[in-house]
């Protein structure tokens, strides 16, 4: 499933011309950090983390050709950590030890610090051969979340035959490293305050889910910024349907993942066409039924409920 919906988000995403599991361990335990809230602009999702919270330092990554995982079939091992002016970039070093299958690498669900930051890095080796290749974490991305360092990142590697889909694949597992030498129990996560302008539809021992802003965008008509916590253990997915606004439908086409123990946030987009055939000129109301169920079990259902936010 998760192939098909990164499929369908990177056709929307082309198209809009976007600037802007397994089961594990729950990390409650770790320290937990309330960043500051951040002045709100145009796409903003207003209510994230105060600039002062940002990278200023250069940080010490001691991780060093460190292997994740190596089977008969394939190997993959973080070479290097390194902080270039506060973006991290990790270099990587692949294996593929079959004889006729070329293998696709790829990171998915990825947690820093207890929070979603997606570097939507996949990457094809051929039969037989290897390849060292990065990917990176950006520090406008780290300081949204208030993150000065990656002390943790948690992802599932999935390494499959990129040629059959449906055949099982060679990896499938979540792991965890620690590029600063902390321990577990160490690592601050970060949790976002509740900010006076909050609108809050649901908040349980399973999930939260916040608006936090909205506005007119840039390439959009219209944006809601939502604030998301998953705390159960499996990666959920949450989705918008049957939006209406003013009364009138009009279907963002929203769906986000969310990693297990982890919070994230995203905007629901409203495109300017949908606007103009619905002759919406001012927002009052969006009324929107909130579907979320675990993206491994379609028919799991953690919640479906109708609510309406009022800018």
């Amino acid at each position: 499933m998760k192939k098909v919906w990164a499929c369908l988000m990177l056709v929307v995403m082309c198209i809009s011309f976007s600037a802007c599991g397994s089961t594990i361990e729950s990390p409650n335990s770790a320290p937990v950090a309330d960043p500051k809230p951040s002045v709100s602009s145009e796409n903003s999702n207003s209510g994230k983390t105060d600039s002062a919270t940002s990278v200023k330092e250069t940080t010490e990554y001691t991780i060093k050709d460190y292997t994740v995982v190596e089977t008969d079939e394939c190997a993959f091992r973080i070479n290097d950590i390194t902080d270039k002016k506060g973006n991290v970039q990790v270099s990587v070093y692949l294996e593929n030890k079959t004889e006729d299958k070329t293998l696709m690498f790829a990171m998915e669900d990825c947690v820093v610090n207890g929070c979603a930051i997606d570097p939507f890095w996949a990457k094809t080796v051929a039969a037989g051969k290897k390849s060292n290749d990065s990917f990176t974490f950006s520090s406008s991305e780290l300081e949204t979340y208030g993150l000065t360092s990656v002390d943790e990142l948690r992802f599932e590697l999935r390494v499959y035959n990129y040629d059959d889909w449906l055949e099982d694949p060679v990896v499938k597992e979540v792991f965890s490293v620690y590029p600063t030498g902390k321990e577990a129990d160490q690592v601050v996560y970060v949790k976002r305050e509740d900010q006076s302008d909050d609108e809050i539809f649901v908040d349980n021992e399973e999930l939260k889910v916040s608006a936090i802003g909205s506005g007119k965008g840039t390439f959009w008509a219209y944006y809601v910024s939502l604030y998301f916590e998953n705390k159960t253990d499996e990666v959920l997915m949450f989705s918008w349907r049957d939006v209406s606004v003013n009364g009138y439908m009009c279907d963002p086409y929203f769906a986000t993942t969310v990693p297990a123990h982890s919070c994230k946030y995203a905007d629901v987009t409203f495109s300017t066409s949908a606007f103009e055939e619905n002759n919406i000129e001012t927002v009052e109301e969006v009324e929107f039924n909130l579907y979320v169920y675990d993206d491994e079990n379609w028919l799991s259902d953690y919640l479906s409920e109708t609510y309406s936010y009022t800018p």
